[in-house]
């Protein structure tokens, strides 16, 4: 074959698969974009089977406005590649939704009708420019009746809960009415008018969010429109009304329940009267999910315990009362699970007087703790903290338990009926009197319903071993503002107590979800080796550090003698010396600090070094070596071509 004629095939091929690339391309970008390959470890960009189900349950046109200033981007790569993973995740959305999610993406420039638009649906402006120039990352959505939904700003540190907020976004509009909470207590959550005391703020923010409906202590039948069961304190109850609540849960119910080994605001509504009885009970339920709270014992940790003032030997002190925990984020110890939407942002949880949370050794159920104590704790016996306890006696009787004990968590997973063989027999007195209701079986004085041996649906319950955590002194602080009482939160327990309800009131594929990890990966390696080298050099780090400070002292206070009245210098051979010896230790120190320092970076540097060689030189090497290796077989069949011919 011809030179010219091999050129233009050359030519002709590189054309051809210029072109076949393109309409690759082109077909991938359009015809395929449903296909996704998720390789990341934690399946970032996996949607779950629970936002599917959501997703394709939406029987309306649900409207989506996301906005996201070009211009932040441009000033912050980290915001975005964060919008283009929002903006790819609202896009699969909409495909999932069979055209029910209906997505407008705008750019909001300073002073432009869009920014308007954005500020007047509630999104928070960053600022961007000394002029005041603003920029905006956030998303609003509305449905069919103006109903309202949005995140103001999309925040990076939720990352990890960008699927569930979305999801949540979209289940409340295309589910609008508020769910109704069914609401068992027995500590006066909602006031006592004879007393003049009005409800818990705690019932206030509860009724914004949910329709609340009380339900009493002795009931023999739950509606069927009530979404959730919120149990506080069950004290006494009678077998019908444990029986309703069993078959609540049996028709796949949602609970959330509070228990005490010591309801110290039991006590207090009782002043005047003949004490209460402080402990909840609960057992015969609890033991059929599988779960168990020792009312017995109270959750002691020394290193959590607030500081309470109290007598010791006629004086005034100041000590630690191990039955109330105050827990804070960002202290050494994990107290809030991360990887649960309901703790994952609380700030800090106040108890009083918790009782740990276990699971039972047969239990078919998941129980996951979401608020633990810290590390030191330990069980204690709940007698002395009850009637009039004494913060000093509790102290010496502490022993520490050195693990970590349960506070609140999340139980899910297949259960039974607390009643395996029906409703239960009433006496035969009131049993004739219920008997003569309509609709009720005869033999037991219960509704004429079909016993549930096994749940319909797994069981979701969250758990709370304190019932005080709820109430005022916990929670908020009155004070006085423009001639009124206004409720100032001191800690996140009302945070946790919506953040619970409202996960409890989505849908069971909205309930599923949790954190799904974030797309930056940090260094783990190298986040060791560091933690390493400072533990290592830390104590030498230090001294040199305090040498070279008391050098520098030292130097400092001997120029500060030679300071003559006419505001010369005047100094001695001997103190000229020993400022040149100072200057020369200092030196020396500050070099030692500097090797130190370099030693500690070292290892890093090194790793650092061969990432580098390995990300620009080894792919192209192994290339080099494969082409080659390629080029000498090539060869050898040539030639043994040629000696055949």
């Amino acid at each position: 074959m011809k030179g010219s004629n091999k050129t233009g095939l050359t030519f002709g091929a590189i054309a051809v698969s210029l072109v076949l690339l393109l309409a690759i391309n082109i077909l991938v970008s359009t015809g395929v974009r449903s296909v996704r390959l998720d390789l990341t470890e934690e399946k970032l960009f996996t949607v779950s089977e629970g936002t599917r189900d959501v997703l394709g349950s939406i029987d309306e046109t649900i409207r989506l406005n996301f906005y996201f200033s070009s211009a932040l981007g441009e000033q912050s790569p980290g915001h975005a590649n964060y919008a283009k993973r929002v903006r790819e995740l609202l896009e699969h959305y909409v495909r999932l939704s069979s055209g029910k999610l209906q997505l407008s993406i705008f750019d909001p420039e300073p002073y432009s009708a869009i920014e308007d638009q954005a500020v007047a649906q509630g999104l928070f402006g960053i600022p961007l420019t000394e002029a005041g120039d603003r920029a905006y990352f956030g998303l609003v959505a509305n449905n069919s009746t103006d109903d309202v939904q949005y995140i103001p700003l999309f925040d990076q540190r939720r990352e990890a809960f960008l699927e569930y907020d979305l999801t949540r976004i979209t289940y409340n509009l295309a589910n609008p009415e508020k769910k109704v909470v069914g609401l068992i207590e027995n500590v006066m959550m909602e006031g006592n008018p004879t007393r003049q005391e009005g409800p818990w703020e705690i019932i206030d923010q509860i009724r914004q969010f949910f329709t609340l409906r009380t339900l009493g202590t002795e009931f023999d039948k739950i509606a069927a429109d009530v979404d959730i069961l919120m149990i506080v304190h069950p004290q006494g109850m009678t077998e019908k009304t444990l029986y309703a609540i069993d078959q609540f849960v049996m028709r796949g119910g949602k609970v959330f329940v509070f228990l005490d080994p010591h309801a110290e605001s039991v006590m207090q509504t009782a002043r005047g009267r003949e004490p209460r009885v402080s402990v909840s009970q609960f057992d015969k339920i609890l033991e059929s999910w599988g779960v168990k709270i020792d009312t017995a014992k109270f959750v002691a940790d020394p290193n959590t315990a607030i500081r309470v003032g109290t007598k010791s030997g006629g004086r005034d002190v100041v000590v630690p009362y191990l039955g109330w925990l105050h827990l804070k984020k960002g202290t050494d110890a994990d107290f809030f699970s991360s990887s649960d939407v309901v703790t994952s942002e609380l700030e800090e949880i106040i108890f009083g007087v918790a009782g740990p949370i276990t699971a039972v050794d047969s239990a078919k159920t998941t129980l996951t703790p979401i608020i633990q104590s810290g590390t030191q704790a330990a069980a204690m016996d709940a007698e002395p903290v009850r009637r009039r306890p004494d913060p000093i006696q509790v102290l010496k009787l502490f022993k520490p338990g050195n693990k970590r004990l349960i506070l609140a968590a999340r139980v899910v997973g297949p259960v039974n009926s607390a009643f395996p063989d029906g409703p239960p027999k009433v006496e035969e007195i009131k049993s004739a009197i219920l008997s003569k209701k309509p609709g009720n079986d005869s033999a037991t004085g219960f509704p004429t319903t079909v016993h549930i041996a096994t749940a319909q649906q797994p069981l979701n319950a969250i758990i709370v071993g304190d019932v005080d955590m709820m109430a005022d002194r916990f929670s908020v602080r009155e004070q006085e503002f423009l001639g009124q009482r206004v409720a100032v939160p001191i800690s996140s327990n009302g945070t946790f107590v919506i953040n619970a309800l409202d996960n409890l009131a989505g849908s069971e594929g909205l309930i599923g979800l949790r954190g799904r990890g974030v797309s930056q990966r940090p260094f783990t390696v190298i986040d060791k080796i560091r933690k390493h080298a400072e533990v290592s050099f830390r104590q030498k780090e230090e001294a040199l550090q305090a040498k070279l400070k008391a050098t520098q002292t030292k130097l400092a206070r001997l120029q500060t003698q030679g300071d003559g009245p006419d505001g010369r210098v005047i100094l001695s051979d001997e103190q000229k010396e020993a400022i040149n010896e100072f200057r020369h230790e200092m030196l020396n120190t500050r070099q030692q600090l500097r090797e130190v320092q370099h030693d500690q970076r070292s290892e890093i540097d090194q790793l650092h070094t061969l990432l580098t060689i390995t990300n620009i030189w080894a792919v192209p090497v192994l290339i080099s070596i494969f082409a080659l290796i390629i080029g000498i077989v090539r060869r050898a069949r040539i030639r043994q071509r040629m000696i055949v011919a």
